[in-house]
C-alpha cells in the first residue's frame, strides 16, 4: 500500500514525497525489490542519476536474476554516457532471460530514447533486430527522420510492413518519409492503404489530399 502511494506521487509530479516514501519503506525493509526498482525510475526522473544507479545496484544485488533490474541499470549508465558498461548490463539482461523478447524491445528503446539509434544497430541489431514488433521499428524509422537519414528510415519502413503490411499508422509514417524524399507516388499509394484499413484515420486523409493536390500541381 504504501509502494502504492509512491507511485501516486510520482503520477502527480511531487517526487521529492515520493522519495521520501519510498526510502522511508526500504529503511524497514531493505529487501523489498520492488522498493529498488521504483526507487530507479523515480531517480533518474529526478535527475538524480548516481543516487539511481546505486538503487538499481542493490535491486540486482536482492534479485540477480531479474533482466529487467539489469535494463533498469543500464538504462541509467546510457544516461550517464557510460556505454560500455550499458552494454554489459544489456547483454547480462539477455543472457538471464533470452526468449523474453519484451527485455529486447526494452533496450532498444532505451536507446532509442535517447537517439542512439546508431549505437543500438552496432551493438545489439545482430541479437535483437528480427525480434522487434513493428511498434519499436517505428520508433527506430522515426528517430531516423528526426536525425535527416530518409533513406534508412525508409528502409525500416519497409522491414516493418513486412511483419503488419496492413497496420495504418506504419504505412502513414512511411508515407511521411516518401513524402519528405519527394516520392509522392509512393507516399500517396501508402496513404491509400492507410485509409483502406481505417476510413476514419483523419490525419492519413488530409495528408491524402495534400499530396493529391501536390501531385496535380506537379503534373500541369
Amino acid at each position: 500500500i504504501r509502494l502504492e502511494r509512491v507511485h501516486l506521487l510520482m503520477g502527480i509530479a511531487e517526487f521529492e514525497a515520493a522519495e521520501k516514501e519510498a526510502c522511508a519503506i526500504l529503511s524497514s525493509n531493505p529487501l523489498f525489490t520492488k522498493a529498488w526498482e521504483t526507487l530507479v525510475m523515480l531517480q533518474s526522473r529526478m535527475g538524480k542519476l548516481d543516487q539511481a544507479l546505486g538503487a538499481a545496484e542493490r535491486a540486482i544485488s536482492i534479485s540477480p536474476n531479474n533482466a529487467g533490474n539489469h535494463v533498469l541499470r543500464g538504462t541509467i549508465q546510457l544516461r550517464r554516457e557510460d556505454l560500455h558498461e550499458a552494454r554489459k548490463s544489456f547483454m547480462t539482461a539477455l543472457n538471464v532471460d533470452r526468449k523474453n523478447d519484451q527485455i529486447k524491445h526494452d533496450i532498444w528503446n532505451a536507446y532509442l530514447g535517447l537517439d542512439m539509434v546508431d549505437e543500438v544497430q552496432r551493438d545489439f541489431g545482430a541479437y535483437i533486430f528480427s525480434s522487434l514488433t513493428c511498434d519499436t521499428l517505428n520508433n527506430m524509422a522515426v528517430a531516423y527522420r528526426r536525425k535527416g537519414e530518409l533513406a534508412r528510415a525508409v528502409e525500416i519502413y519497409r522491414t516493418a510492413l513486412a511483419k503488419e503490411p496492413d497496420n495504418p499508422k506504419i504505412l502513414y509514417n512511411a508515407a511521411v518519409a516518401y513524402m519528405n524524399r519527394k516520392q509522392l507516388p509512393k507516399a500517396r499509394e501508402l496513404l491509400a492503404r492507410a485509409l483502406g484499413n481505417d476510413p476514419g484515420f483523419e490525419k492519413a486523409r488530409q495528408l491524402y489530399e495534400q499530396v493529391n493536390k501536390a501531385h496535380a500541381r506537379e503534373s500541369e
